[in-house]
Protein backbone atom coordinates (compact mmCIF):
# COMPACT_ATOMS: atom_id res chain seq x y z
CA UNK A 1 0.00 0.00 0.00
CA UNK A 2 1.42 3.60 -0.92
CA UNK A 3 1.76 5.53 1.46
CA UNK A 4 -0.05 8.94 1.41
CA UNK A 5 1.85 12.40 1.71
CA UNK A 6 0.90 15.82 2.98
CA UNK A 7 -0.89 17.51 0.14
CA UNK A 8 1.73 20.80 0.98
CA UNK A 9 4.50 18.75 0.27
CA UNK A 10 3.43 18.87 -3.26
CA UNK A 11 3.95 22.50 -3.34
CA UNK A 12 7.14 22.31 -2.14
CA UNK A 13 8.47 19.68 -4.94
CA UNK A 14 9.57 21.48 -8.03
CA UNK A 15 9.78 18.62 -10.90
CA UNK A 16 12.47 19.48 -13.26
CA UNK A 17 11.93 17.90 -16.94
CA UNK A 18 13.93 19.95 -19.06
CA UNK A 19 17.57 21.46 -18.60
CA UNK A 20 16.27 24.88 -19.25
CA UNK A 21 14.25 24.55 -15.98
CA UNK A 22 17.52 24.29 -13.53
CA UNK A 23 18.64 27.97 -14.91
CA UNK A 24 15.35 29.30 -12.76
CA UNK A 25 16.75 28.23 -9.87
CA UNK A 26 19.78 30.86 -9.82
CA UNK A 27 17.57 33.69 -10.46
CA UNK A 28 17.87 36.47 -8.35
CA UNK A 29 16.36 36.77 -5.88
CA UNK A 30 17.00 33.74 -4.25
CA UNK A 31 15.88 34.38 -0.69
CA UNK A 32 14.45 30.89 1.13
CA UNK A 33 11.22 31.39 2.54
CA UNK A 34 10.47 27.69 2.24
CA UNK A 35 12.50 24.89 2.10
CA UNK A 36 11.64 24.01 -1.76
CA UNK A 37 12.65 20.56 -3.01
CA UNK A 38 13.77 19.66 -6.53
CA UNK A 39 12.80 16.18 -7.84
CA UNK A 40 14.96 16.02 -11.18
CA UNK A 41 13.27 13.68 -14.17
CA UNK A 42 15.48 14.63 -16.78
CA UNK A 43 15.70 12.54 -19.96
CA UNK A 44 18.09 9.71 -19.91
CA UNK A 45 19.08 10.02 -16.16
CA UNK A 46 18.86 7.07 -14.23
CA UNK A 47 17.21 6.86 -10.75
CA UNK A 48 21.09 6.74 -8.70
CA UNK A 49 22.54 9.94 -10.93
CA UNK A 50 18.93 11.68 -9.90
CA UNK A 51 19.16 11.09 -6.63
CA UNK A 52 23.01 11.94 -6.35
CA UNK A 53 22.12 15.90 -7.75
CA UNK A 54 18.63 16.34 -5.98
CA UNK A 55 20.67 16.06 -3.21
CA UNK A 56 23.13 18.24 -4.27
CA UNK A 57 21.13 20.59 -5.51
CA UNK A 58 18.12 20.27 -2.64
CA UNK A 59 21.29 20.73 0.17
CA UNK A 60 22.50 24.42 -1.50
CA UNK A 61 18.37 25.23 -1.95
CA UNK A 62 17.85 24.93 1.62
CA UNK A 63 20.89 26.78 2.90
CA UNK A 64 19.50 29.14 5.17
CA UNK A 65 23.17 30.77 6.56
CA UNK A 66 22.57 29.78 9.98
CA UNK A 67 26.06 28.23 10.09
CA UNK A 68 27.90 31.23 8.99
CA UNK A 69 25.61 33.70 11.08
CA UNK A 70 27.10 31.77 13.95
CA UNK A 71 30.22 32.10 12.83
CA UNK A 72 30.02 36.03 11.61
CA UNK A 73 28.37 36.69 15.39
CA UNK A 74 30.99 34.92 17.54
CA UNK A 75 33.86 36.17 15.34
CA UNK A 76 32.04 40.01 15.96
CA UNK A 77 31.20 39.46 19.14
CA UNK A 78 34.88 38.22 20.15
CA UNK A 79 36.60 41.05 18.37
CA UNK A 80 34.30 43.73 20.33
CA UNK A 81 35.20 41.65 23.68
CA UNK A 82 38.69 42.16 22.68
CA UNK A 83 38.05 45.84 21.57
CA UNK A 84 37.13 46.75 25.03
CA UNK A 85 39.54 44.65 26.89
CA UNK A 86 42.25 46.43 25.38
CA UNK A 87 40.89 50.20 24.86
CA UNK A 88 37.75 50.23 27.54
CA UNK A 89 38.02 54.13 27.66
CA UNK A 90 38.21 54.80 23.84
CA UNK A 91 34.50 54.42 23.31
CA UNK A 92 33.40 56.82 26.30
CA UNK A 93 30.07 55.03 26.27
CA UNK A 94 28.53 54.05 29.91
CA UNK A 95 27.80 50.55 31.00
CA UNK A 96 24.89 50.46 29.09
CA UNK A 97 26.05 52.09 25.96
CA UNK A 98 28.35 49.38 25.78
CA UNK A 99 25.68 46.88 26.03
CA UNK A 100 23.71 48.12 23.21
CA UNK A 101 26.83 48.58 21.04
CA UNK A 102 27.05 44.93 21.52
CA UNK A 103 24.25 44.01 20.95
CA UNK A 104 24.11 46.28 17.83
CA UNK A 105 27.78 44.48 16.63
CA UNK A 106 26.01 40.85 17.43
CA UNK A 107 22.75 41.80 15.01
CA UNK A 108 25.27 43.23 12.54
CA UNK A 109 27.09 40.17 12.49
CA UNK A 110 23.96 37.62 12.37
CA UNK A 111 23.22 40.31 9.37
CA UNK A 112 26.77 39.65 7.41
CA UNK A 113 26.66 35.89 8.31
CA UNK A 114 23.43 35.15 6.66
CA UNK A 115 24.28 37.25 3.69
CA UNK A 116 27.17 35.40 3.31
CA UNK A 117 25.96 32.35 4.09
CA UNK A 118 23.15 33.06 1.46
CA UNK A 119 25.93 34.24 -1.47
CA UNK A 120 27.96 30.77 -0.30
CA UNK A 121 25.01 28.77 -1.16
CA UNK A 122 23.81 30.54 -4.57
CA UNK A 123 27.37 30.08 -5.93
CA UNK A 124 27.77 26.43 -5.03
CA UNK A 125 24.14 26.27 -6.31
CA UNK A 126 25.10 27.48 -9.77
CA UNK A 127 28.10 24.98 -9.44
CA UNK A 128 26.33 22.40 -8.89
CA UNK A 129 23.80 22.87 -11.75
CA UNK A 130 27.16 23.78 -14.43
CA UNK A 131 28.72 20.50 -13.26
CA UNK A 132 24.88 18.98 -13.57
CA UNK A 133 24.32 20.57 -17.40
CA UNK A 134 28.15 19.65 -18.20
CA UNK A 135 27.67 15.68 -17.40
CA UNK A 136 23.94 15.71 -19.45
CA UNK A 137 25.89 16.85 -23.12
CA UNK A 138 28.91 14.99 -22.44
CA UNK A 139 27.84 11.55 -21.93
CA UNK A 140 23.70 11.93 -22.20
CA UNK A 141 23.30 8.15 -23.14
CA UNK A 142 25.49 6.71 -20.27
CA UNK A 143 24.60 8.01 -17.01
CA UNK A 144 25.42 5.11 -15.01
CA UNK A 145 28.77 5.75 -14.03
CA UNK A 146 29.67 7.85 -11.19
CA UNK A 147 30.88 11.61 -11.07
Amino acid sequence: MEEQSDPMDYARLNKIIKMTELDDLTIWPWIPISHASVSLELPNMNEERAEYWQSNINQHLSACGCKEGQIFVAAFLGGYVLYLLLHPSLLGLSGWGKIMTGLGVTFLGALVGKVTGFTRAKILLRGTIRRLKAEMTARPADMDSPP
